[in-house]
């Protein structure tokens, strides 16, 4: 026996028993040659996987839950360009080159969606910084003297949301102009 040792009743010996094995083409389901998401890799429960564009749960096709960007409608025609509907951006354009660059159609810019985040992340390359699609963000305004007006178009919205801020002058009040992180004086401002 020499140095050797046998350990075979020692509780710290793990010999698995491997009943069958299945050998798989690889080819034949790598995701990374997925170009088509309604061919995406079926995982488990509803969920698939195309490399280039990540998981997402298509049990509901043409709509789609993407991990990263949420609830999305799907319009692939061709293997080189996508649409995607999301209720907050409108009309998204991508390839599965370009993911996860997006083109937002009705703001005409494109942005950049961090795979990393938890909860959908953007990236606004005209402010340069990230946010997250679905946080809302509060708009307050006053009137100085307080008894002077108020200001309607006031509350919370997403990013990019529109809405159109009015001074309103009490009686034997003039508006002026604006404060604070706006300029100007006309009575309304987009």
């Amino acid at each position: 026996m020499g140095s050797e040792m046998c350990i075979r009743d020692s509780p710290y010996l793990f010999e698995p028993t491997v009943y069958s094995f299945l050998s798989l083409n690889a080819s034949e389901f790598d995701a990374s040659e997925i170009l088509l998401l309604t061919d995406g890799l079926q995982t488990d429960g509803g969920w698939k996987w195309a490399g280039w564009f990540g998981y997402y749960f298509a049990d509901y096709l043409p709509w789609l839950y993407h991990s990263n960007l949420g609830w999305v409608y799907l319009s692939q025609e061709s293997e080189e360009s996508v649409w995607l509907f999301n209720e907050r951006l409108g009309w998204l354009w991508t390839s599965p080159q370009l993911f996860p660059s997006l083109y937002i159609g009705d703001r005409e810019e494109w942005t950049y969606l961090n795979r990393d985040a938890p909860v959908p992340t953007l990236y606004d390359f005209a402010h340069e910084e990230w946010f997250e699609l679905n946080k809302k963000y509060i708009l307050s305004a006053i009137a100085l003297p307080g008894h002077g007006g108020w200001v309607s178009g006031v509350g919370e919205f997403y990013r990019w949301e529109r809405t159109t801020l009015s001074a309103v002058p009490s009686n034997n009040y003039l508006f002026v102009d604006w404060g604070g992180d706006l300029s100007g004086d006309r009575l309304s401002m987009e």
